[in-house]
C-alpha cells in the first residue's frame, strides 16, 4: 500500500542522508493531514476550533523563520473526491512521483475508473519523473502518453522486481531483487509476497 511503500523509500533514502528525510508514520495524507505532516504537526483535536488552528499557524510561521532541517520529504497524497490532487499540486511539485495503483475507490465521488485516473495522473504529471507499478494495469493504460523520464517495479514484473523468491526459516520471504542489470539477495521481514512490490518501488 501507500504508507508501506512511503516507509520503503524513507528508509532507503535515510541510509544515504542520515537525518536529512521526513516520513510521516502515519497515513496523514488529506488536505489537512498532510501541510501538518511536513512541518510535524498534530492534527487539532477539534478541527472546527479556530483558536487550535491560530495556535497551529503560529507554530507553522515559527518553524519557516528558522531553516528547514530536512533535505527529503517522502508524502503521502490520498483523494477522495474530484479536484482534490489538483489542491494539492498547488503548492506541491515532487521531483519523483510513485504511483502504486489506479483503484475503484469512492467511487460515488469519481463515477468511473477515467476519472479517478486522470486524477491520480495529476501527480505523475506535475512530477519531474515517475516510477509505476507495472503490475497494475490501469496504470500501464494510463501512462502510455507520459513524456518524463519513467521507472517500474513490481513484485514479478518491472525493471525493478523480484526472482527466485523463497521462504526463509521464519517463513518471510527472500530472494534476488533485480536492479538493471544486477541481482541483489534480499532477506526480507514480509510474510505476504505483495509487500514485496513496496521495496521494489524503493529500489527504483
Amino acid at each position: 500500500g501507500k504508507t508501506t511503500t512511503k516507509l520503503a523509500v524513507a528508509h532507503v533514502l535515510e541510509q544515504a542522508f542520515p537525518g536529512k528525510v521526513l516520513a510521516h508514520p502515519g497515513n496523514f495524507n488529506s488536505e489537512i493531514g498532510l501541510p501538518l505532516s511536513i512541518f510535524e504537526l498534530p492534527v487539532p483535536g477539534k478541527l472546527t476550533n479556530p483558536i487550535e488552528w491560530m495556535k497551529i499557524l503560529k507554530q507553522i510561521d515559527t518553524k519557516m523563520a528558522g531553516s528547514y532541517p530536512y533535505q527529503h520529504l517522502v508524502l503521502e497524497l490520498g483523494i477522495d473526491t474530484v479536484g482534490e490532487m489538483g489542491r494539492f499540486m498547488r503548492y506541491l511539485r515532487p521531483d519523483i512521483a510513485v504511483l502504486t495503483a489506479i483503484a475503484p475507490e469512492h467511487m460515488e465521488q469519481f463515477g468511473d475508473m477515467d476519472t479517478v485516473a486522470r486524477e491520480e495522473l495529476q501527480l505523475v504529471r506535475g512530477s519531474d519523473m515517475a516510477i509505476l507499478n507495472a503490475e497494475d494495469a490501469t496504470i500501464g493504460s494510463a501512462t502510455r502518453p507520459l513524456r518524463l523520464p519513467v521507472q517500474t517495479y513490481g513484485v514479478k514484473v518491472g525493471q525493478y522486481r523480484f526472482e527466485n523468491l523463497t521462504r526463509g526459516r521464519n517463513l518471510t520471504c527472500c530472494g534476488e531483487l533485480i536492479i538493471g542489470d544486477d541481482a541483489l539477495r534480499v532477506q526480507t521481514n514480509f510474510l505476504g509476497t505483495h509487500n514485496l512490490g513496496s521495496l521494489a518501488a524503493a529500489a527504483a
